[in-house]
């Protein structure tokens, strides 16, 4: 009853098989998590209505088989309405710092409830990080004949992502993307989609998940953005490289159009390979980079980059306006694709923390990694990169804080002071939480003993030496404070009142 994954790897000659439950049948109820960004290798009837459930580590049954392991996120069919299921989630890293504090996991049933909400009942952990035994156990009661997905947070699955920036590119007329190509010999072929025929221990879900999430994307891409063209806004969606499983790593530029020249920005080796026309460049802006998702269990960091890209493009908002006048935004949306969609934790395909490699990475190998180096390079040479900021979830620390780096005095003055004026601007960034030690540059993993100076932010401060360069951490659940704001002269559409607030916090 298991429908696995295949990833050939030609060059390492072997093959990887990463077992997802498809349509497994057990105590009445169907399991899947053969969809995008599922995990869940195993589950087992151990109640009357109490159902344990084992999630996979990153590139579970391959010879990159790591340690990382807390990600979930599997449907549930079959489950009467009014039934109190009960979920014992085994296989995780000890997360008790975020359980502590009221932590949930998210539910919801579709197609008739689409939108995520935490679940009702109380979670209750047991086991210890030293007996490597964590145990999460929650309940919910079932509401719908619908199929029920559930997560540790709230999921952004690659086709989510795809399915958003298909939505602008269609408001802005861009041509619409071609479907990934197969990769080369000499890299990983692209796991297929899930199949609906594998072998069935109960009867089938009324619809496939994958399916149900396929639609579920197209319906909701649209959220939170605009429905038609916003004016003076200049957008550009570019294949910056294939994923080592075929998938696109994007690179989005927007701006306003004041200064654009007719000039493209210039191409670079191995990278766009597509062929298609780059970006026009602009006069006497500098560039703002952002990324995220290089961890691809943080889901966090997507729903901050959705707010802040939904940000960007507002045409009625004064402060939108105008940091499209004085900036221009390269963003990319999802730096590690293939863990997104194999449902992974931290890992990429090879099992490797891609965020420590930015110093010592290989476009044949790391090709997300290698070619954000090269956008970067590129942009600290013209003398127009000002400003990088990589985004991230943290699973022990509550609240929105930055990390810098530690530097020179003169630096470090307009260093902290930029994650101060976050603070002034923003209800729940968390400056007493922010982290500008030499300590936090350099500190060891201890799971793979790789070092903190090959993570983006450190990675990046090296190759350009530039002032305004972190990782932004969002807790998955709650912050420790919320800030007083002064209100906004005039307001953000000229009527006055307070800042909004942060996208990610109003709406989880």
């Amino acid at each position: 009853a298991l429908s696995f994954r295949t990833l050939s790897r030609t060059a390492a000659k072997c093959t990887i098989r990463t077992p997802m439950l498809h349509q497994f049948g057990v105590g009445g109820l169907v399991f899947d998590a053969s969809f995008d960004s599922g995990n869940c290798a195993r589950a087992e009837q151990t109640g009357a209505d109490e159902f344990a459930v084992w999630t996979a580590p990153d590139c579970v049954g391959s010879p990159h088989e790591t340690k990382f392991r807390s990600w979930f996120h599997f449907a549930v069919g079959g489950a009467a309405p009014g039934r109190v299921l009960t979920l014992v989630v085994h296989n995780m890293n000890c997360q008790g710092h975020l359980f502590k504090h009221d932590m949930r996991p998210v539910v919801r049933a579709l197609p008739s409830q689409p939108h995520w909400e935490r679940v009702r009942y109380p979670t209750h952990t047991s086991g210890t990080k030293a007996e490597d035994n964590f145990v999460l156990r929650f309940r919910h009661k079932v509401e719908t004949t619908d199929t029920l997905f559930f997560a540790l947070c709230y999921p952004q699955a690659y086709t989510e992502s795809q399915a958003q920036l298909a939505h602008i590119d269609a408001l802005f007329g861009l041509p619409p993307v071609p479907p990934p190509q197969p990769p080369t010999e000499s890299a990983p072929a692209c796991p297929p989609p899930p199949s609906v025929g594998a072998p069935r221990t109960a009867p089938p879900l009324t619809a496939p998940p994958w399916q149900l999430l396929e639609s579920a994307a197209a319906l909701a891409a649209a959220d939170g953005l605009p429905t038609r063209r916003p004016p003076g806004v200049y957008y550009f969606r570019e294949l910056l490289v294939c994923s080592l499983g075929g998938r696109r790593v994007e690179l989005l530029t927007v701006s306003g159009s004041e200064g654009m020249l007719e000039e493209e920005e210039e191409r670079l080796d191995g990278l766009f390979p597509d062929g298609r026309p780059r970006p026009r460049r602009f006069a006497h802006k500098q560039v703002f980079f952002l990324s995220g998702r290089v961890h691809p269990g943080e889901t966090p960091a997507s729903h901050v980059f959705d707010g802040f890209l939904s940000f960007l493009l507002r045409d009625s908002d004064p402060r939108a306006r105008r940091l499209r006048e004085r900036f221009v935004f390269k963003l990319v949306p999802m730096l590690n694709p293939d863990g997104v969609y194999l449902g992974h934790y931290r890992a990429d395909t090879e099992g490797l923390n891609l965020n420590r490699l930015y110093l010592y990475c290989s476009l044949a190998r790391q090709p997300s990694i290698a070619a954000v180096g090269a956008v970067i390079r590129q942009l600290h040479s013209r003398g127009e990169l000002l400003f990088y900021i990589d985004l991230h979830a943290h699973a022990n620390k509550r609240g929105c804080f930055l990390f810098g780096n530690t530097l020179p005095f003169e630096q470090m003055v307009d260093n902290v002071l930029y994650a101060k004026l976050v603070a002034t601007n923003c209800r729940w960034f968390d400056f007493a939480g922010c982290d500008f030690s030499v300590k936090n540059m350099v500190r060891r993993d201890k799971r793979d003993g790789l070092s903190k100076e090959g993570s983006g932010r450190v990675g990046v401060y090296t190759m350009t030496g530039l002032t305004y360069v972190y990782t932004l951490e969002c807790n998955y659940n709650e912050g420790r404070t919320v800030n007083r704001l002064q209100p906004v002269p005039g307001g953000a559409a000229g009527g006055g009142g307070h800042p909004p607030p942060c996208l990610w916090a109003a709406g989880h």
